[in-house]
């Protein structure tokens, strides 16, 4: 913050290296992250907490297959399971509710899930990759399950090679991965049966590691947790509007609008748009129709 209480600085910090750039307006995912709350309170900010929590994590298995696509009969959209057996009324809210209680208690076809296939999506991948196939698999989980492995001070900064961050008690924790890997893999093939026995590798990840990589406190994947009263509630929705109070302050990313990869990447064009105003906005769409005409060089 500039004398003027006007932002022209953003700073991101590492355990050991600091990286800084100068901008006539400053672009943040967090006010409350960028800035001191004293300097909040001084600038004009709610330096309160919000009522709206960091969603939970996940656990999730990078699963390696061997085989394209196709022979696979695999396709490119996302498989979403929800808990609605005969034994819980067809309820998802009770499936849902059964699960959180023992995770590894219910049956694995109890279990919500997302089934995903990054390499279907990359359009090049099977040009380079014609024998393998990736799919991801996600399933809801809380940063309580895994908390008690949490070694205190030993995230390190991340890093896409081993060794890995140390563990409390860690041959439990490797075990305790070994059964949600099986239990995805499981689901894996009874949806897509042509992919048992085609597995070469799972790799699991938990809400510690994404603490690791999106150090938000408790291993949240996806920010603030997506719930009514976020998108009612006038004071929270004031909060996270992405124009602050402190001049050339704002805010984007997945947070002031919505979760998801397109909506935290569409939040930077509404940022942008807003800062540009509605006659640069304007001047901006009539150069971009006339490119896709072909009227523009």
């Amino acid at each position: 913050l500039s004398s003027s209480s006007a932002a022209s600085d953003v700073y991101k910090r590492q355990p050991r290296d600091r990286a800084a750039c100068r901008a006539a307006r400053a672009l943040g995912s967090a006010a409350e992250r960028l800035l001191a709350k004293d300097d909040a309170r001084l600038a004009g900010l709610d330096a309160r907490a919000l009522v709206t929590a960091q969603s939970d994590g996940f656990v999730m298995c990078n699963i390696a297959l061997r085989g394209g696509a196709r022979e696979l009969g695999i396709g490119c959209s996302n498989l979403w399971l929800q808990p609605c057996a005969s034994e819980t009324g067809g309820s998802i809210e009770r499936g849902i509710a059964e699960y959180l209680a023992a995770p590894l208690g219910v049956d694995a076809t109890q279990v919500p899930l997302m089934l995903t296939f990054p390499s279907v999506k990359d359009h090049g991948w099977h040009v380079d990759h014609p024998e393998h196939t990736m799919c991801q698999t996600l399933a809801l989980a809380p940063w309580t399950w895994f908390e008690r492995h949490r070694v205190p001070g030993a995230d390190a900064p991340p890093r896409h090679a081993p060794p890995s961050v140390p563990r409390a008690e860690p041959a439990e924790y490797e075990a305790l991965k070994a059964k949600w890997a099986e239990r995805c893999v499981r689901m894996l093939s009874a949806h897509y049966p042509r992919t048992n026995g085609r597995v070469e590798f799972v790799n699991v990840s938990t809400p510690l590691t994404i603490e690791n990589y999106l150090p938000s406190g408790a291993g949240s994947a996806i920010g603030l947790d997506v719930t009514p009263a976020r998108f009612v509630d006038l004071d929270e929705i004031g909060r996270l509007d992405m124009r602050t109070r402190v001049s050339g302050l704002w805010l984007t990313g997945q947070d002031v609008l919505m979760c998801g990869q397109p909506l935290a990447q569409l939040s930077g064009i509404i940022t942008a748009v807003r800062i540009c105003g509605p006659l640069r906005t304007a001047g901006l769409a009539w150069r971009v129709l006339l490119q896709q005409l072909g009227l523009l060089g």
